[in-house]
């Protein structure tokens, strides 16, 4: 990704801070999700996603399939506390849901399968 179509970069090439994107908070409103958190897109949030700001649609587009919070961070390359209230917010709206641990351990085994199949 340029620094260009990061979405966090204004038409005038300067930087957008992360704290403007959660509205300058450093934790969720509501209860604070671990790094390893697994989330995924509801279809209330599927259905929604076009009408969102950039980062919250980036979420909700990528969570179609069970990622973490931390993964989330990666992804759109900003600080784990950014991606957590961002999470916190979208599943305080129905959006993303948490994945239960065995739903989790499931999609944990699914993708270690599809690697050893890689290799």
């Amino acid at each position: 990704m340029t620094s260009s179509d990061d979405g966090y970069t204004d038409h005038d090439g300067t930087l957008v801070r992360p704290y403007l994107v959660t509205g300058g908070r450093t934790r969720p409103d509501g209860r604070v999700l671990a790094l390893e958190t697994l989330v995924t897109t509801t279809q209330r949030g599927d259905a929604r996603s076009d009408h969102r700001r950039f980062e919250q649609r980036h979420v909700l587009v990528a969570c179609r399939e069970a990622l973490s919070i931390a993964e989330i961070a990666a992804e759109l390359e900003v600080p784990s506390g950014v991606a957590q209230v961002l999470v916190g917010d979208l599943v305080d709206e129905g959006l993303l849901r948490i994945v239960e641990s065995t739903d989790a351990n499931e999609q944990v085994i699914r993708r270690l399968i599809d690697g050893v199949r890689a290799l």
